[in-house]
């Protein structure tokens, strides 16, 4: 009997498990991330936008940030594990380390100072 029992719960515990990493292993990071609006008061441009496509050795974004003028742009490698993402800005630009998280509509970033930037998934603002 407590063979049977303990059978039982393997195989739950086995479903579960199979299941959890199943959707973890479904999800898409691959797309557009963005948040750039157009402030029609002052005229400016705001706001992050990311491009994360696969490269040979795991994925890359080009990254815009704009904060009033024509948007900052680079290129950079990112590192992806499960729904985590993390990457860094050129030098040019602080070369601050950002972290985030991967929703199924939404990346959020967390900058280093402890802000928290909350892109969409979906067409680019440029489209």
């Amino acid at each position: 009997m407590k063979r049977l029992l303990f059978v039982i719960v393997l195989f739950a515990f086995i479903g579960f498990a199979t299941a959890a990493l199943a959707h973890e292993s479904h999800l898409r990071v691959t797309g557009t991330y963005s948040n750039l609006h157009y402030n029609g008061e002052a005229g400016d441009l705001l706001g992050m936008e990311l491009l994360i496509i696969p490269a040979r050795s795991g994925y890359v974004a080009c990254v815009q940030v704009a904060e009033g003028g024509a948007p900052f742009v680079a290129v950079v490698p990112i590192s992806v594990s499960g729904t985590q993402m993390q990457f860094t800005m050129p030098a040019s630009y602080g070369g601050q380390h950002i972290t985030g998280s991967f929703t199924g509509t939404r990346l959020v970033l967390h900058w280093p100072q402890g802000q928290q930037e909350v892109l969409l998934r979906g067409k680019s603002y440029w489209q």
